[in-house]
């Protein structure tokens, strides 16, 4: 709708407002929901740099992407980080560079990587999402994508990688091709409000084979024991999924993941 073209507040008049939300209604964070709020690299530092300078002390959250962030200037990222800034979501997509380009992105090569790098070495958390079962795509680049979010949990102590299967939105590049493959989508209104949490149910399902459907699990498993969720703590449990995923070696993994399970079960 917007054939890409990009506008946005000067860095001062967004200042001024947020800093007149701070005043009048006491609010401490706010999330920018843009998906290429980081385009002009030289408006994010003035705003980060504003919001320091004006001593606003409000935590904030918005969306980029991965490109814009390893272009930036270390001093930038800094800047942001010292301002408040506490999550950026990321759109990592894929981790098959011959699936991006078939999705139409320009994230190049290990900038997922290289992003939630930089921010995690700075305190900020990414929210990397990624997507498996897209139309035509093969066992091996979902696996790929699964893979690049295993070494961005094993690597990066607050990112948060995440994998969602494919869900055809009209009006996307590939959802004639999901026609095609026989994809059926809601019939009215009230069927599409059915789908909201498409990244918990498969709204095409049979997509995803079972083997990556089980490798998927296993790393949701993995990642989020990592960060001592399911006991509150960390401990034995969660200092071995860490290790896992940061050596990749996932020999036994299922296994123990059940055994953690049935643990989990008895002592709680």
């Amino acid at each position: 709708m917007t054939e890409r073209r990009w506008k946005a507040l000067p860095a001062p008049r967004l200042l001024d407002d947020l800093c007149e939300l701070v005043e009048r209604w006491g609010v401490d964070a706010v999330r920018f929901y843009d998906a290429n709020w980081g385009v002009d690299e030289r408006r994010s530092r003035a705003f980060s740099e504003g919001l320091i300078e004006r001593g606003v002390g409000i935590a904030w959250y918005c969306l980029m992407q991965a490109n814009s962030i390893v272009r930036y200037e270390p001093e930038t990222l800094d800047a942001m980080g010292d301002s408040g800034l506490y999550v950026v979501g990321l759109g990592g997509e894929t981790g098959d560079a011959a699936m991006m380009r078939s999705i139409g992105k320009h994230t190049s090569g290990d900038a997922n990587e290289r992003a939630a790098w930089e921010l995690d070495r700075r305190g900020i958390t990414s929210w990397v999402t990624y997507i498996i079962g897209y139309p035509h795509e093969q066992e091996r680049s979902m696996m790929m994508t699964l893979e690049e979010c295993r070494r961005i949990a094993g690597r990066c102590e607050r990112a948060r990688p995440t994998v969602w299967p494919y869900r055809p939105i009209p009006g996307s590049a590939l959802y004639s091709a999901a026609l095609e493959l026989g994809y059926r989508p809601p019939r009215d209104l009230e069927e599409w409000g059915t789908i909201g949490e498409y990244h918990l149910d498969e709204t095409w399902p049979g997509k995803i084979p079972p083997d990556v459907a089980r490798a998927r699990r296993l790393f949701e498993h993995l990642a989020t024991l990592k960060l001592g969720l399911p006991r509150g703590r960390v401990g034995w449990w969660e200092r071995r999924a860490r290790r896992r995923l940061e050596t990749g070696d996932l020999t036994g993994a299922r296994l123990e993941a059940k055994a953690f399970d049935l643990y989990h079960r008895l002592t709680s």
